[in-house]
């Protein structure tokens, strides 16, 4: 019987430190997850990474990265993390947000000291960039604006009166408290009125309505240009110009940033580069499968650079159409040129004044081909294709995941390649 007792008690240990051995076991030899905050970031440590970590995208598959934030429940995953890598360049509005949700988060922004691509910001509250007079009537019109990463555009209107420095009433006007107005709201533009205007990412409208004809002056902390461009539209959809504009001297106190760094094959390569050594000292012990990984990505990459460098070199046409002003890092490692239209947005359709001002741009400059979001509307694309007898072709930014990408399984290097071959392709198309 005490024995039996023995027996009974020494396998119970046995049993119980097996137990608790695997635990630790586990535990010690569990995979970390790491976080990156969308598809291309996700991809590219994918591919250093492999199976070595559990890789997770903090942003849904569904959503679009210049419109979606975490939830609280989304900053609470990120918690346990050790490693949270994130594109940068503003890119994610929302992440000062969770470095005071998470103070402890190690997170590794992939575009410092890159040779990004800026702009003048806005300019300090009393001061302005552009001024111009407009002739307008006691009717409504559009201030209609194209793709920017800019949250506000501060405005003010007053009638013109002879003799006046506009300088100097510029001035005293910008210096009141300015009312917010959202995107699609119509202005009861007031004489003296300064205005902040909201955003949207895609394409934007704020409509004026003006209770009074005459000159008016019309003047804007920022001078439309590629990170934030607008244009005045008259009550029959046609783009006015004013009568006198001119550019200020005032300091920008804020700089734009284009943070599209990602679509740029030399980009990929820095990217690459920073995650292998992130990895390396999250897990040493994997050090020569991160840097084997790693070679195998940047001889991909700079095989598909090479490849397209030489393509480029032989094309006379350097310019090409876009719906969306995301290929900016692209144009300039190739020496080219993209003209985004005006309100032809990658998730919107077109007004039919921004198809006959697409029309007329591409039977001007000899283009015929015109690109669309892949993934997103094509009706307004090829439409305009119709008209030049020309072709749509998809483009990819890779800021959600397409529903033909994910049944095509492409990954990053497939979606730069098709990007590139289609815009070889529109750059070498016949002309009719």
């Amino acid at each position: 019987m005490i024995n039996r007792l023995k027996k009974a008690l020494v396998t119970g240990f046995v049993l119980t430190a097996g137990l608790l051995a695997g635990c630790s076991t586990g535990s010690k030899d569990a995979k970390p997850t790491v976080y990156a905050s969308f598809y291309p970031v996700y991809d590219i440590t994918q591919q250093i990474a492999k199976d070595t970590v559990n890789v997770k995208s903090l942003m849904p598959e569904d959503k679009e990265a210049h419109y979606w934030e975490p939830s609280a429940r989304d900053m609470k995953t990120l918690h346990d993390t050790p490693l949270f890598i994130v594109n940068g360049a503003n890119l994610e509005f929302w992440l000062p947000k969770v470095k005071q949700a998470v103070p402890q988060l190690n997170v590794l922004d992939l575009s410092q000291g890159l040779n990004l691509i800026q702009g003048a910001g806005s300019t300090k509250k009393g001061e302005f960039k552009y001024l111009a007079t407009y002739a307008f009537t006691p009717e409504k019109y559009l201030l209609d604006f194209g793709h920017t990463h800019e949250k506000t555009l501060r405005v003010a209107f007053w009638k013109r009166k002879n003799g006046e420095d506009a300088m100097t009433r510029g001035k005293e006007v910008m210096r009141q408290e300015a009312k917010i107005i959202k995107q699609k709201d119509t202005i009861a533009v007031q004489d003296g009125g300064v205005y902040e205007l909201e955003m949207g990412h895609e394409h934007g409208e704020i409509y004026l309505q003006f209770s009074e004809g005459g000159d008016w002056q019309f003047v804007a902390d920022r001078v439309s240009g590629e990170l934030l461009s607008y244009v005045m539209v008259d009550p029959k959809d046609q783009v006015i110009k004013p009568k006198k504009e001119e550019e200020t001297q005032a300091e920008a106190s804020t700089t734009s940033t284009d943070p599209h760094a990602w679509i740029s094959l030399p980009h990929a390569k820095i990217y690459a580069e920073r995650i292998r050594d992130a990895l390396i000292q999250l897990v040493p012990a994997q050090k020569a499968a991160y840097e084997k990984n790693y070679a195998e990505f940047i001889q991909k990459v700079d095989a598909l650079d090479a490849k397209y460098r030489e393509k480029f070199k032989t094309v006379s046409l350097r310019h090409f159409v876009v719906p969306h002003e995301a290929y900016a890092y692209l144009s300039r490692d190739y020496g080219l040129t993209q003209y985004p239209l005006q309100g032809l947005t990658s998730m919107e359709e077109p007004s039919l004044r921004t198809i006959k001002d697409a029309i007329a741009f591409c039977k001007e400059h000899g283009i015929t081909t015109v690109f669309y979001e892949y993934g997103g509307g094509r009706k307004g694309a090829d439409t305009i294709a119709a008209e030049i007898h020309g072709q749509a072709l998809p483009l990819s930014t890779m800021e959600f995941i397409a529903p033909e990408q994910k049944k095509k399984n492409q990954h990053y290097l497939d979606l730069m390649e098709m990007n590139l071959e289609n815009i070889y392709k529109s750059l070498t198309e016949k002309r009719p």
